[in-house]
């Protein structure tokens, strides 16, 4: 009981703690139901009424099987046990004329059904149920009740009203302000600060999903690493300003060549990224890491220190993985960061990659058996 309860009161690590809320008090609720149950069955066997005890007992043995029937869909019963226990306090406030202070459960039904509905529908329902109340009470005045009491209970019920709605719309203020913060900060461990792009702990996170996709899936993932050419001679030159620049700029292409909602795109720290994207074959996911070498070329961003180009450059090396490769997560990124220095020792500003190709004349290409 006590590990229930404590795994049950911890808010603070629910990402969702509007419906984790509710959660919680649907189980309340239930436990509650269960209860009164057991209470008054009991009282009934003990006075001797047989026909309340009888019934009592039937509802008792049939709500194990209403929670298994209910049991992914736990809040339903949840909201029926609410609402007939709104009912029966409606019946027993009506049997007893307004006496014994049997309204101000009222309250506590009220409250909890805020929980449940949220403050705009509980306001709604709150509004609909003490119309009920206080037409029965009124009905009673200069009978069972006299106009003093009724005119406090109307008063503290309106007062319980305002206090409740004010405290559950602050309660969802606050979590979704959590909620925000808790994606912000969330967007701020996984993005890199200087490009946009993702960053190195988030790739460690994805790589291996989209690997245990791509064989349950049974279709391609191209990996690439690109390495900007001579960056350090680039920065010496030109400056760490320009250099943040340049990477900016190349980050702001990679995004425009990979637009698609599965493509991901990674600084892996330094002047290196990494591309996660799908391919129907290899020759396309080639032709793709081509095409952004090419781009890149093709922003002319002057590199006088160049030993290749004129302009700035990038060096790529390509794994497109398959169902069938058996290698880990980290012995395919060994495989393409060995394919991304084949690259730079051939001559830079080309691909390396291993895929079964015969693409001659294509000089961005150098092929790797």
């Amino acid at each position: 009981m006590r590990k229930w309860l404590s795994t049950q009161l911890q808010f603070g690590i629910q990402k969702d703690g509007i419906n984790y809320r509710k959660n919680v008090t649907a189980n309340l609720i239930l436990c509650f139901a269960f209860l009164m149950l057991c209470f008054y069955t009991a009282v009934y066997f003990y006075n001797g009424e047989a026909p309340l005890f009888y019934t009592d007992g039937v509802l008792f043995m049939l709500f194990p099987l209403f929670l298994l029937l209910f049991r992914r869909k736990k809040n339903t019963l949840a909201h029926i046990a609410l609402q007939i226990m709104g009912i029966c306090l409606l019946y027993i406030i009506h049997i007893n004329e307004g006496q014994h202070y049997l309204p101000i459960w009222s309250f506590i039904y009220i409250y909890v059904s805020m929980i449940l509905y949220g403050h705009q529908k509980g306001l709604l329902l709150a509004i609909v149920y003490y119309f009920v109340v206080l037409s029965m009470l009124y009905s009673w005045t200069g009978h069972s009740l006299n106009i003093i009491s009724y005119i406090r209970f109307t008063s503290v019920a309106l007062l319980s009203v305002v206090i409740s709605y004010l405290s559950e719309y602050l309660i969802f203020k606050i979590f979704n302000q959590l909620t925000e913060t808790q994606k912000e900060l969330e967007k701020t461990n996984k993005i890199d600060a200087l490009t946009g792009l993702y960053n190195r702990g988030h790739f460690d996170d994805v790589f291996t999903k989209e690997i245990n996709t791509t064989k349950r899936a049974h279709t391609l993932l191209a990996f690439a690493m690109l390495d900007i050419d001579y960056f350090k001679p680039f920065n010496d030159t030109y400056g760490h300003q320009i250099g943040d620049q340049a990477l900016i700029t190349v980050s702001n292409l990679l995004k425009s060549k990979l637009k698609r909602s599965n493509d991901a795109i990674f600084r892996l720290g330094g002047e290196e990224f990494a591309l996660l994207f799908k391919v129907q074959n290899e020759k396309e996911a080639v032709y793709i890491v081509d095409d952004i070498l090419n781009a890149v070329e093709e922003l002319k961003i002057p590199h006088a220190n160049s030993e290749m180009s004129r302009f700035l450059t990038v060096s790529c090396g390509l794994e497109v993985i398959t169902a069938e490769h058996n290698l880990t997560e980290k012995q395919m990124y060994k495989s393409c960061d060995e394919l991304l220095y084949k690259a730079k020792h051939a001559g830079r500003n080309r691909t390396s990659h291993s895929c079964n190709l015969k693409l001659l004349n294509y000089n961005k290409l150098q092929i790797v058996k």
